[in-house]
């Protein structure tokens, strides 16, 4: 605290300036071979993707088949080694997946557990729910496209699911597009009409785990489906036509950041100079040591390395 009761905080993260959008980098050899398929990067983070499945959760084929979802699974590593926050990561996740993707981070149990500088999250494709969270109390909005291009919204993804047990016999579980497809179903069986309730697609039961799906049901489920796989390509189509940064514009971008860095510095280091902040300047003058000797600002005032 200086002498003038004022508190002084110097975050490391505003020393590169406001968020800049992720843009796309080259990928080295090694990264390639490690399964790397993108790299992305701002004046925060740095982030690489890697395209994966998981037999965990899986996805309903044409082929009436049940396949591993694919996954996508981004690294996360901060320009200047701090790990990113919650609204961070939210961020990170909207920009390159969707901001209405799930996604979920590990705390494995103790023999899977390794010591890693980076975040990693897994993202299930937009459209699809993970099996655990909080719920919110207001319900997102109807009318949103929860898919750039795919015309799917919330609506969209819900079933209806009728569920009835017959004494002595197993529970019966049926998947129909709406209540209204169910009442036409149990009128052309002749049944009386039994009352369920919506789920979201992916909370659904499929035809493997021993539920009867109607007609239209499943026609929506291939439609569901088919619009996602479109989106999928699509985002990736605009990914690969993305532009990528020159040498010459990636050596500019480093030398601003610098210039930018040095500036909060220098700012930090004149507030607590007029304020007498013993404690604020030592430790300024240790973070612009270790910042020169990351290559992150020049050695001396107005120098760039």
């Amino acid at each position: 605290m200086s002498k003038n009761g004022k508190v002084i905080h110097f975050d490391r993260n505003k020393a590169v300036g406001p968020w800049q959008p992720l843009v796309q980098v080259p990928l080295s050899e090694d990264a390639v071979q490690s399964g790397v398929s993108a790299g992305f990067q701002n004046n925060k983070f740095r982030v690489f993707v890697k395209q994966t499945t998981s037999t965990g959760f899986t996805v309903q084929g044409e082929d009436g088949q049940s396949h591993p979802m694919p996954i996508l699974h981004l690294i996360i590593s901060g320009v200047n080694g701090r790990k990113p926050d919650y609204s961070e990561i939210q961020r990170i996740k909207a920009e390159l997946v969707h901001e209405e993707a799930d996604a979920v981070e590990l705390f494995p149990g103790k023999g899977r557990e390794i010591d890693m500088p980076q975040t990693h999250i897994w993202c299930l494709p937009p459209g699809y729910v993970m099996p655990l969270g909080l719920v919110r109390a207001a319900p997102p909005d109807p009318n949103a496209e929860l898919i750039p291009g795919s015309a799917i919204k919330r609506e969209d993804l819900l079933f209806y699911i009728v569920t009835t047990q017959v004494e002595d016999a197993d529970q019966v579980i049926e998947v129909f597009a709406s209540e209204d497809d169910a009442k036409d179903c149990y009128n052309v069986a002749g049944n009386e009409f039994l009352p369920g309730q919506y789920a979201m697609y992916g909370r659904v039961p499929t035809e493997d785990e021993g539920a009867a799906w109607s007609p239209a049901a499943v026609e929506r489920r291939n439609t569901i489906q088919a619009r996602i796989e479109a989106a999928g390509a699509a985002m990736a189509e605009r990914h690969r036509a993305g532009k990528t940064p020159t040498e010459e514009e990636m050596r500019a971008g480093v030398e601003r950041k610098r210039v930018e860095r040095l500036e909060a510095m220098s700012e930090a280091e004149r507030i607590a100079d007029e304020d007498g902040d013993d404690a604020a300047k030592a430790s300024l003058a240790e973070l612009r040591e270790e910042l020169v000797r990351r290559g992150r600002i020049g050695k001396s005032d107005g120098e760039a390395e």
